[in-house]
C-alpha cells in the first residue's frame, strides 16, 4: 500500500492534478458512475476510506461510529432532498468500488455487520425511551 501511495505522490505534480481535474470534470458530468469508480480507486490508493449513507440520523450516526472505530472507515451522510441524479449515480459508482474493496480487505461484509448492530442499538435506545 505504501508503494502505491508513494508512487502517486511522486508521479502526480500539482500541475498534473489540475490538468487531470480539468480533463475529468466534463467527462464526470456525462459519466458519473465511472467517475465515482475512478475516484474510489484513487481514494483507496491514498488510504482514504469512506462511504456514503442515507437514513435516519440516529441510526446513521451509530453506523458511522461503528465503522470508524472498528475499521477506520469514515461515513458521510448524504441528503436526498438536495441531491442531483448525477450525484446519486456518482455515489453509487464510488460505493460499489469502495465497499467491495473494504469487504475483501477485512474478509467479511463489514457494512452489514455494522448496520445490524447500529439498528439493534437504536432499537434498544428507542425501547428504553418508550419504557421510561
Amino acid at each position: 500500500m505504501k508503494k502505491v501511495t508513494s508512487f502517486l505522490n511522486k508521479r502526480l505534480s500539482p500541475q498534473a492534478v489540475v490538468v487531470l481535474v480539468i480533463v475529468l470534470f466534463p467527462a464526470c458530468w456525462f459519466a458519473a458512475y465511472p467517475c465515482g469508480m475512478v475516484m474510489a480507486q484513487f481514494d483507496w490508493a491514498r488510504g482514504n476510506y469512506h462511504v456514503h449513507t442515507r437514513g435516519l440520523m440516529r441510526e446513521v450516526q451509530e453506523y458511522h461510529q461503528l465503522l470508524q472505530q472498528r475499521y477506520g472507515v469514515a461515513g458521510h451522510l448524504e441528503p436526498r432532498c438536495i441531491s442531483s441524479i448525477f450525484h446519486e449515480v456518482y455515489i453509487a459508482g464510488y460505493d460499489s468500488v469502495m465497499k467491495a474493496r473494504l469487504n475483501a480487505r477485512f474478509g467479511k461484509n463489514i457494512f452489514d455487520e455494522c448496520h445490524k448492530e447500529a439498528e439493534a442499538a437504536c432499537e434498544r435506545a428507542w425501547q428504553a425511551e418508550i419504557d421510561a
